[in-house]
């Protein structure tokens, strides 16, 4: 929480500051032969803790919560949109889920081992931090790569590894943390129920949206400023 209210000028003081600094560190990074993420990072915990009015909570009140959520959504579609013009052969395809699926639980099993041995979390608290440890997405990957620049092979096995990892993760962190909250209650059930069924209306919603996106790309008639708006209005739908 913030220790008091943020002025005006603190805010424009604070955002001001977010976009001079994230960009000072994408300037910066390649002359110290760095990834951009790496000053990202603790520039922007240093600025959350220093600069009152760059703290998201003081900028977006309780709008912060829901903005991330669309963001995230917003760059996962990109990602998926980007993956398109990647094509990878079976053998990579292979590849790709055991990186997600074998390399995500490997991930997880190691995290929780190091969180509850070593540092002595409780077991419960390690397992869901070990699940959010998994999550890595193409907004981590993909400065990773800009900076190694591997072969293009490599490069498109990590981009689908990267954006399928992402929801893949968040889902499993959800998971584990609704079933620690329901450790010992009632209606495990029931919360196994409601999950599912939010599955499913995600899905028909999904479908509903490609729908909405190819009618309204039609009427678009080739304008690309008119389709890229309609684009984002329709995945934000």
């Amino acid at each position: 929480m913030l220790p008091g209210p943020v002025t005006h000028s603190q805010l424009i003081l604070g955002i001001t500051l977010i976009f001079a600094v994230a960009t000072l560190c994408q300037l910066v990074a390649p002359k110290l032969r760095l990834p951009a993420l790496v000053l990202l990072l603790p520039a922007g915990f240093l600025l959350g803790i220093w600069v009152p009015g760059a703290n998201p909570l003081a900028i977006l009140g309780d709008s912060f919560g829901p903005i991330v959520d669309l963001v995230v959504a917003i760059i996962l579609y990109q990602g998926g949109m980007d993956l398109a013009s990647r094509k990878i052969d079976r053998d990579d395809r292979r590849t790709v889920w055991g990186l997600v699926f074998v390399g995500g639980a490997i991930t997880w099993a190691c995290a929780t081992a190091l969180m509850w041995g070593a540092i002595g979390m409780p077991f419960d608290i390690a397992l869901l931090a070990g699940a959010i440890v998994i999550v890595s997405g193409p907004t981590v990957v993909n400065p990773l790569l800009s900076y190694v620049r591997p072969k293009t092979r490599i490069r498109n096995v990590l981009l689908w590894e990267s954006t399928f990892l992402d929801p893949v993760g968040a889902l499993t962190a959800v998971i584990v943390f609704q079933a620690i909250k329901a450790h010992g209650q009632s209606g495990l059930l029931d919360d196994i129920a409601t999950f599912v069924v939010g599955i499913c209306i995600a899905i028909v919603f999904a479908a509903l949206g490609l729908g909405v996106m190819y009618l309204a790309s039609k009427l678009t008639h080739d304008d690309n400023t008119m389709g890229t708006q309609v684009l984002l209005g329709s995945v934000i739908l």
